[in-house]
């Protein structure tokens, strides 16, 4: 069975090109959701999520990122340009991925001259990583 992804981002832009590369890494989008009322009530479709922390509802990502794992056992990685605003709910996530992601997906890859890494492949190589740690 094809894992699903909820993509808790309420940049629509943002999250239709998250939903695209999740898709085509072969995983399912179980939803969007711009806010922590349409997090929750999407949390029992859904194996992993994706977590901004400023949503349309305000900084509510960190207690949806607990919420989301302590009551529904989804797998929370946390998406932000401000990693402190996270607080204590760090420990209820697989990880933590700064914006801009291009510098920390670096760590991962081997250098790769003068190619540049977009954002767009910076998240088809953390799907990839994502995928990885569903297998273990």
């Amino acid at each position: 069975m094809r894992k699903k992804v909820l993509i808790v981002e309420d940049e629509i832009f943002v999250a239709l090109e998250i939903e695209q590369i999740v898709e085509d890494a072969g995983f399912g989008v179980g939803a969007i959701a711009a806010d922590r009322a349409a997090a929750l009530a999407h949390a029992r479709d859904c194996d992993i999520a994706l977590v901004d922390l400023n949503l349309r509802d305000g900084p509510t990502g960190p207690q949806i990122g607990m919420e989301l794992a302590s009551q529904h056992g989804v797998r929370v990685i946390y998406v932000t340009a401000n990693p402190a605003q996270i607080g204590e709910a760090a420990v209820a996530a697989l990880g933590v991925i700064t914006k801009p992601i291009i510098a920390p997906i670096r760590r991962f890859i081997p250098p790769l001259g003068t190619i540049d890494i977009t954002p767009m492949v910076a998240i088809i190589i953390l799907v990839i990583i994502v995928k990885v740690l569903n297998a273990l």
